[in-house]
């Protein structure tokens, strides 16, 4: 069972005092959460854990908690754990905790992807399309859900699609203005479907979480997300296209 550090340490009382930011909350709750994982961890090791630099990190250690650097935060917990009840088993309030920190990398992901470019240009291909193709690589029913949040946004031309082998014919009969929505895109649910891809006349939209992959590469436009799908807190395709909605403006014109 993993624990945390108590009100007995020191590095609690020290940063318990302060006001955060959301990047000192997001170091400091790993710190906190993992206390003998960090001990072992060496400063580029941490920083990749949490995909924030490297200074970052030794700011927060000087700043924060008063410590020269990543040395002297090792030895700092050790001595917090040498302590009577330094620690205690975690109990899933911090779930609500972790949760937050979920969505906060979600959030800053998305704030380093998208622009008004991006909006503009995804406003332009959904009210150009006749017709939308929703297909969810990893079959877990985001594309009815996305169907869903399309439809209540005034997005009325949509269908699912569950297989894009059974549906070849609905895909090779798409206009060119029509849209291909890819969420979740992996390259080995697309592999055997890129020659397919290939001679799609359509628009492809897509939500990956790689940016090498091929459907990325194939689309008109691609949102990314690096943050992993969490099958029980929230689907980060789901999230990321419900704040694209917020921006939508639908054409009814056309």
């Amino acid at each position: 069972m993993s624990e945390e550090l108590t009100k007995n340490t020191k590095i609690v009382k020290t940063v318990e005092k302060q006001d955060l930011s959301n990047m000192e909350k997001k170091i400091y709750n790993y710190i906190k959460l993992n206390p003998k994982k960090v001990m072992l961890m060496s400063l580029k090791k941490f920083s990749n854990e949490l995909d924030v630099s490297g200074g970052t990190i030794l700011n927060f250690c000087r700043k924060v908690l008063n410590l020269e650097g990543i040395a002297e935060l090792k030895l700092q917990l050790a001595e917090d754990l040498s302590k009577p009840e330094a620690t205690e088993p975690v109990v899933y309030n911090s779930f609500f905790e972790s949760l937050e920190n979920e969505y906060y990398e979600l959030y800053e992901s998305i704030k380093q992807d998208i622009d008004a470019k991006k909006f503009k240009q995804f406003n332009k291909l959904i009210n150009s399309a006749r017709e939308i193709i929703i297909y969810d690589t990893s079959n877990g029913g985001d594309a009815r859900i996305a169907e869903t949040l399309l439809y209540k946004k005034g997005v009325k031309y949509t269908r699912v699609i569950d297989n894009l082998h059974f549906d070849i014919k609905r895909v090779l009969d798409m206009k060119s203005d029509d849209v291909l929505f890819v969420i979740s895109a992996g390259n080995e649910k697309l592999e055997g479907y890129k020659q397919l891809l290939e001679i799609c006349d359509s628009k492809i939209i897509s939500i990956v979480d790689d940016r090498l992959n091929f459907i990325s590469r194939k689309s008109d436009l691609t949102f990314y997300t690096k943050v992993e799908e969490h099958e029980n807190n929230f689907s980060a395709s789901l999230t990321y296209l419900q704040i694209l909605l917020s921006y939508l403006e639908i054409n009814h014109n056309n």
